[in-house]
């Protein structure tokens, strides 16, 4: 059976399964609250999953019972029942330790919303249930949908891409740097305006990679997104709670129109590192470089000279106009800096990209792919169905 009609069917076995990962998940929950608490037994609870409801859990205090709405399991990623388990391990936490105060402040106070930091909550799953239901329609806080067509600063930066693909180069780098202009501005003015609430503004994208291991191709990647196109990026992990797995997953930390961009050149530079290397692929096997050392040289090449193509097209940007480079307006944004120290209170930053790769013929193809490479402008959202995601050509 596919995994599509595993979806569709979910059975008792499934269903048993989930109720095991519950109680893994909340005992992880517990310990991140206090150290033993996790395998004290005045916190164990029961586990039942319920349909029909307009709400996506509940904590009984009598029953000693939290429920989950199936449809949660159906239709969302496990990112999204891990966070409506912390909010109702929240409510067991604080009826334990601070039985007065739903008396004092009512259900989802002060004293909710601090335990719900003690649990490394986003503060999407710290409001009441009405309010985290109205952010989870559809529920998936991680992926939001925006129309393309609609935002003029995405539709000014899409018809400047168009002339970045120019075969005359200074055409191009002109219009490459234009397009860079735009979005420094644009980003510089919001992070210049502090009134954003730091749950506010920015958004959550997970994108699964559907492997174990992080390819040196989506570490260069990531680091592209975060020094040209205004978003965080996070290597993470994502559990497929319908086959049981963990995989990698790639996460972007943004206001909205940074990341429909930022998703729009992700997926092109997936794309596009498979595409040109099964071009040239013979070619380097016909020099002897075979296996994944050589797909490796040659990709990583190529992402490293276009890196270098972004930033000689931002220096042209800063130079004529004097702004700062898009890392700098980054690392300035305070509002997002607060967005992500209250979603990732723990956050460490590892850098890898590998290092020196041999097989030369394929570093060297792969640097004049890359210095050729020209981002292709999204197309509007309703003017094709075709591409990755309706944004390539």
């Amino acid at each position: 059976m596919s995994q599509e009609s595993a979806r569709k069917r979910v059975d008792a076995e499934l269903k048993t399964m989930w109720i095991r990962d519950f109680h893994v998940l909340h005992r992880n929950l517990l310990e991140r609250c206090q150290p033993g608490l996790g395998s004290n037994p005045a916190f164990k609870v029961e586990f039942v999953l319920y349909e029909g409801e307009s709400n996506w859990g509940y904590y009984n205090e009598e029953s000693r019972t939290i429920g989950i709405n199936q449809f949660l399991l159906e239709n969302c990623p496990w990112e999204t029942v891990d966070g409506i388990m912390g909010h109702e391990t929240a409510h067991q936490l604080v009826a334990h330790f601070h039985p007065l105060a739903y008396l004092n402040e009512g259900a989802h106070g002060p004293t909710f919303k601090a335990i719900c930091r003690k649990l490394w909550l986003s503060p999407i799953f710290a409001k009441a249930s009405s309010d985290v239901a109205t952010a989870l329609d559809p529920p998936n806080p991680y992926r939001r949908q925006a129309d393309l067509a609609t935002h003029p600063i995405l539709e000014k930066v899409r018809k400047l891409l168009a002339l970045a693909s120019s075969p005359e180069p200074a055409e191009a780098e002109a219009a490459l740097a234009a397009a860079s202009r735009i979005m420094a501005k644009h980003n510089l003015i919001l992070a210049q305006e502090d009134g954003y609430a730091a749950d506010e503004g920015f958004e959550r994208w997970l994108f699964p990679l559907g492997t174990s291991r992080l390819s040196a191709k989506v570490s260069w990647i990531g680091t592209i997104l975060e020094e040209h196109f205004f978003v965080k990026v996070i290597m993470t992990y994502h559990f497929d709670h319908f086959t049981n797995q963990q995989d990698r997953a790639l996460e972007m930390i943004g206001r909205p129109v940074n990341l429909i961009m930022a998703e729009h050149v992700f997926h092109f530079l997936m794309e596009r590192c498979e595409t040109l290397w099964a071009y040239e692929k013979p070619k380097a096997q016909r020099m002897g470089e075979t296996g994944l050392g050589a797909k490796t040289a040659f990709i990583v090449s190529l992402l490293r000279n276009f890196r270098e193509k972004l930033q000689k097209s931002e220096k042209q940007a800063q130079s004529s106009e004097g702004l700062k480079s898009s890392a700098l307006i980054l690392r300035g944004d305070a509002a997002l800096g607060r967005f992500i120290d209250l979603n990732f209170p723990r956050l460490i930053k590892i850098h890898s990209q590998g290092g020196y790769q041999p097989n030369p013929y394929s570093r060297k193809a792969g640097a004049t792919a890359g210095q050729e490479l020209n981002i292709r402008p999204p197309i509007a959202k309703g003017q094709s169905e075709g591409g990755l995601k309706g944004y390539l050509e």
